[in-house]
């Protein structure tokens, strides 16, 4: 990027500024330093613009035929960007946390109260990964077991005493 170095105070300044912005001294273009962004080959934000006539490329949007030098698809108006082939995920079962000591402290918080049991074990149930939905259907399984045993309790002391 090309700056104008105030002659004054020496500070930076844009290319296209005319008075410099800390001592507004006048600016003149022999105080010009480094690559004008007009003589800059362009940086690439929009990777699969057609550089070369003879290459062509179509649009991933329509898929129609890019003309030479287009920044945008003329059919359709998407900017001309290139997308990656495939997405690649790096999975290590080194990096994956140890859940037996959660899964343990859910089951004992689900024997003391049973509601815990049967709210985590219902949004475990529905989750993408086969462990945690086993885990799931078994707090459910442990959640209700455990309420119908303190009801079933609770229906024997209540009838005891009458």
């Amino acid at each position: 990027m090309a700056v104008k170095i105030c002659s004054k105070c020496g500070e930076s300044n844009r290319e296209n500024a005319t008075v410099c912005v800390v001592c507004s001294n006048t600016l003149s273009p022999k105080d010009m330093q480094g690559t004008l962004d007009s003589e800059k080959e362009y940086s690439g934000v929009l990777l699969n613009v057609v550089k070369d006539k003879s290459q062509r490329t179509t649009c991933a949007h329509c898929k129609e035929q890019i003309e030479y030098g287009s920044t945008k698809c003329k059919y359709c108006g998407k900017p001309v960007t290139k997308s990656p082939a495939h997405k690649v995920i790096y999975t290590s079962d080194e990096y994956l946390p140890d859940r037996s000591s959660v899964n343990l402290m859910l089951f004992i918080s689900t024997f003391f109260i049973p509601f815990v049991g049967i709210i985590v074990g219902g949004i475990l149930a529905y989750a993408e990964d086969k462990d945690k939905q086993s885990v799931g259907r078994n707090l459910l399984l442990f959640g209700f077991i455990l309420l119908m045993i303190g009801v079933f309790i609770s229906l024997i002391m209540i009838i005891s005493h009458i």
